[in-house]
């Protein structure tokens, strides 16, 4: 795996723990090539689009982390077009951007502090006052044979004040399908296998592999349950198995999906993407909506551990004896009934 150069100093986690912690990971494909940073209409519309659907994301949908795809060529990246066009002389320039666009946010959002990363033409955004970055954000490589531009970016998080500092592996995905980029059946189950293995799932499950998969995957609905069926229990409760999650409850829009195990996740709908339109400022002006092919998806998770499922699937002492007073009640009226029954019938 290559490594991004980007590091996070997290803040020391509390003793205190949500019960149970939550964490909500948005993936967005923007599908931004070189001459939407280079073309005249850049700071007037571009940057102002991406700008509102990221605010939208932490202010409206208040999402931890947020990864991106598309940001420039597959392999390639906007970096070295940032820098010549924005910022001379600086490095990574794209993620300088980044930087500069959620600045804002700092003082929009009470204690809010961001980690921004990006590795080949991905970038993630997170809220480091909410998640711990565990290492480096990587490049996965190797998705599929003979196919080395299929990367993912993948990360380690852990969520800030939850007891037993579960780490949850969130990989972002573009799988691209063309005739420049092909897409087969065992591409597909190629790249499924190895983004599970990424995330330390096997065959048949591992309870203690969470996940958050999302992005771009280019696969339909049937090939992607068939792909992920090996790698789960079907007896095991609902939160090990694999649940999908959209940008709209009724479906998706094209490849746009986030795929979660060993965590309980909500289907959360999402009006981020051009097809939606974007909002208007003082003057009028509509901003909003970057990518029209692509939704915002949203995972919004709750990490329950063992001791706490069972305590939440537990009842409470007063119920069972409700239940059991309404059993005996039931079984009295009834045998009394059937008495009746039996004696205006001459049966006794």
């Amino acid at each position: 795996m290559q490594r991004s150069e980007s590091r996070s100093v997290a803040k020391p986690v509390s003793d205190s723990s949500a019960d149970p912690a939550q964490i909500k990971v948005a993936f967005y494909n923007i599908g931004w090539q070189s001459s939407r940073v280079s073309g005249k209409r850049f700071k007037k519309t571009h940057h102002q689009d991406l700008m509102a659907d990221v605010f939208k994301a932490f202010e409206m949908h208040k999402v931890d982390a947020l990864f991106l795809s598309e940001l420039g060529e597959i392999d390639v990246g906007l970096a070295h077009v940032f820098e010549r066009h924005l910022y001379p002389g600086v490095r990574r320039a794209d993620e300088e951007y980044l930087r500069k666009l959620v600045e804002p946010l700092r003082a929009r959002i009470l204690g809010a502090t961001f980690e921004v990363s990006c590795v080949n033409h991905y970038a993630a955004i997170i809220r480091t006052d909410v998640l711990q970055i565990v290492g480096e954000i990587d490049v996965v490589e190797k998705l599929n044979f003979n196919q080395p531009f299929r990367v993912a970016q993948c990360a380690k998080l852990k969520i800030l004040g939850c007891e037993g500092q579960p780490i949850v592996t969130v990989v972002n995905c573009h799988s691209p399908a063309s005739s420049k980029h092909p897409l087969n059946a065992t591409a597909r189950q190629n790249i499924i296998h190895r983004l599970v293995e990424v995330c330390g799932g096997s065959r048949d499950g591992n309870p203690a592999a969470k996940m958050i998969i999302g992005g771009d995957l280019n696969t339909g609905d049937i090939g992607l349950k068939e792909g992920f069926a090996p790698y789960e229990d079907p007896s095991a409760p609902q939160h090990q198995r694999f649940q999908y999650l959209y940008s709209n409850a009724l479906g998706r829009f094209h490849g746009d999906i986030a795929i979660v195990q060993n965590l309980l996740a909500v289907q959360e709908n999402t009006t981020i993407s051009k097809r939606y339109g974007g909002a208007c400022d003082a003057r009028g002006n509509r901003y909003g909506g970057t990518s029209d092919a692509h939704d915002m998806v949203i995972a919004n998770c709750l990490v329950i551990l063992d001791k706490k499922l069972e305590k939440h699937t537990r009842f409470p002492k007063h119920v069972l004896a409700g239940m059991a007073f309404l059993l005996w009640a039931w079984l009295f009226c009834y045998m009394d009934a059937a008495k009746e029954a039996r004696i205006a019938l001459g049966w006794n």
